[in-house]
């Protein structure tokens, strides 16, 4: 008689024998289950290292032998330090929250890139609003951020900062530069490329165009002649 009601979690780990319909019997370990599907897999070890795996359906199951219980049904998992876990959470939202810090609002492009160059050098520059303060406000860039745009405390340290806006706005033309040149050289290479490919159509379609018609006037020989006429 087929059994109804399996349960194959109360056999996981062990070894057991199952008989099904057909009368095959199949021993091993319960490796796996699938109540959805409806199947088990018994998992049979060889004595040269391999395994044999059945898959059983379980509706085909008439009866159910335990031949070995294990005796610990799963392993100890380790336990869980709760302090450390709170110190990598901590961690991680500073330094989210100094990203955040750094990240201007409703400012350019060119800004943000600024603010991100002199970081690079001095971590201590802030946003104020949408102006950059470096050294503590010893330093102040104001919108659009442009050599004229830099406010310091005195003539040598405004200068010093000067030289880094100009840097930077240079670094950011150069990019532009060589990103307008790579891109009119791919461009200029993939217009080139198509003309190239019609022209060698057309040569194509030429010489064959020419070669048939000689061929064909070879068996019409009055072709021939009335271009000589022409």
């Amino acid at each position: 008689m087929v059994k109804n009601n399996i349960d194959p979690s109360l056999y996981f780990g062990h070894i057991i024998a199952t008989k099904t319909t057909s009368g095959d019997i199949f021993e091993g370990e319960l490796y796996c289950y699938d109540t959805c599907l409806n199947f088990i897999i018994l998992k049979d070890d060889n004595k040269n290292g391999t395994a044999n795996f059945y898959i059983i359906r379980m509706h085909t199951i008439v009866d159910i032998e335990t031949k070995q219980k294990l005796k610990t049904l799963y392993e100890v998992l380790p336990k869980i330090d709760k302090a450390i876990v709170e110190k990598i959470e901590r961690k991680s939202i500073e330094n989210f929250e100094k990203k955040k810090s750094r990240i201007g609002i409703r400012v350019t492009h060119e800004a943000q890139e600024l603010f991100d160059f002199i970081w690079k050098t001095h971590p201590d520059c802030t946003w104020n609003n949408r102006d950059i303060l470096v050294l503590n406000g010893e330093v102040r860039i104001k919108h659009p951020y442009g050599p004229d745009n830099c406010t310091a405390k005195n003539e040598k340290l405004r200068e010093r900062f000067i030289t880094v806006v100009i840097i930077n706005k240079s670094n950011i033309k150069w990019f532009v530069y060589i990103h307008t040149c790579i891109h009119t050289y791919i461009h200029t290479y993939i217009q080139f490329n198509i003309y190239f490919l019609l022209h060698f159509c057309f040569t194509i379609l030429y010489f064959w165009t020419y070669f048939r018609y000689q061929d064909f006037a070879k068996r019409k020989l009055w072709l021939i002649k009335n271009d000589k006429e022409n």
